[in-house]
């Protein structure tokens, strides 16, 4: 947890694709929300663009660091604890979602349950932005998956493996995305407008632009 806290990182701003991200959102201003606050990186930067940033970590140490960052930083943000998969914001709450998370949640219905709690948490019109990792050519055969279903069930492992599901790092959960038709529908399916989806090759990661209807 220090490293994702430490001034060096939480003070070094937005990523080219985050900046692109965020230079592509429709708005300039509002109430954000911002899943997996970290050590506050994303938050302070969007609050220094003028959003009034909420954010959300499950882990109550990281929301007490980034909210002392974003002091030291020279902004104010505020922090919930809460897990990112199981929101529970009130109704028409936010102007802009921001998840860097939606790659960590297992399973498609579990996404979809997530998009789900943040559609009921956004305003009319409202916009969420997530980003996801992307790898086009790494999906393995149709025999190696069936492999690894049966070797879950046989050690009593992981049984809802999906494809493009794997270990970052050999340590947290990931899901890579592999086509634009995989996205959207899981957007539709938790009835939201697709406004864009840009990949970003050289990362290995993506942005999608998403709108209440």
């Amino acid at each position: 947890m220090d490293g994702w806290s430490r001034l060096d990182r939480f003070d070094t701003g937005l990523s080219p694709e985050e900046r692109a991200a965020l230079d592509n959102l429709p708005v300039e201003s509002g109430k954000l929300l911002l899943l997996g606050l970290g050590g506050g990186r994303e938050a302070i930067a969007r609050a220094r663009r003028g959003f009034q940033v909420i954010g959300v970590d499950f882990i109550h140490a990281m929301v007490v660091n980034a909210l002392e960052n974003a002091r030291r930083g020279g902004v104010k943000i505020e922090g919930l604890v809460q897990e990112v998969s199981e929101l529970d914001i009130p109704e028409s709450s936010f102007d802009v979602v921001w998840s860097s998370v939606y790659s960590c949640i297992p399973t498609k219905a579990k996404r979809i349950e997530m998009l789900q709690r943040i559609r009921r948490s956004l305003r009319p019109s409202g916009y969420v932005q997530c980003r996801f990792l992307w790898d086009a050519g790494g999906r393995p055969s149709r025999r190696a998956q069936l492999a690894r279903k049966a070797f879950a069930y046989l050690t009593w492992g992981y049984r809802s493996y999906e494809p493009g599901d794997r270990l970052w790092s050999n340590m947290e959960f990931v899901h890579a995305f592999s086509s634009d038709a995989e996205l959207r529908s899981e957007f539709r399916a938790a009835e939201f407008e697709v406004l864009d989806i840009t990949v970003f090759g050289e990362t290995m990661t993506g942005t999608a632009i998403l709108k209440k209807p």
